[in-house]
């Protein structure tokens, strides 16, 4: 299942920073940790959309889903890979910005409208 997840506003340029490195790399992949207890449950092939300014912008493919032992408690961590040449911005859409994920409604997919690649500038909100 597809998820939504947010880009917190004092996160927003280390996310630009990375994107840009990865740009100049010619590709790689971005890596998320989610703790067990409030882990999503994503498998390869799904989308994860990210909230930025209150408008779901765009999304990643995963690739791998990895789970390890956390260094402090005895907790273990969720790694989602995505491969960051399957970013596609989209049509950004008013979206209430969720604390940590929440699972995408099945319909998403249907309404979204993909504008641009990972290699294209961020589109204009009011596209």
């Amino acid at each position: 299942m597809d998820i939504i997840v947010t880009t917190p506003k004092t996160r927003m340029a280390e996310a630009a920073r990375e994107a840009e490195e990865i740009k100049a790399a010619g590709g790689g992949y971005y890596y998320r940790e989610y703790n067990v207890r409030r882990a999503p449950y994503i498998e390869p092939g799904q989308r994860v959309y990210y909230v930025e300014d209150g408008m779901l912008q765009g999304f990643c493919v995963v690739v791998a889903r990895r789970l390890r032992r956390a260094k402090r408690r005895c907790d273990s961590v969720v790694m989602v890979d995505m491969d960051a040449t399957s970013w596609k911005w989209i049509k950004p859409i008013t979206w209430k910005a969720p604390r940590s994920f929440q699972y995408a409604p099945d319909d998403l997919r249907a309404e979204v409208e993909i504008v641009g690649g990972w290699l294209d500038p961020r589109p204009e909100v009011g596209l």
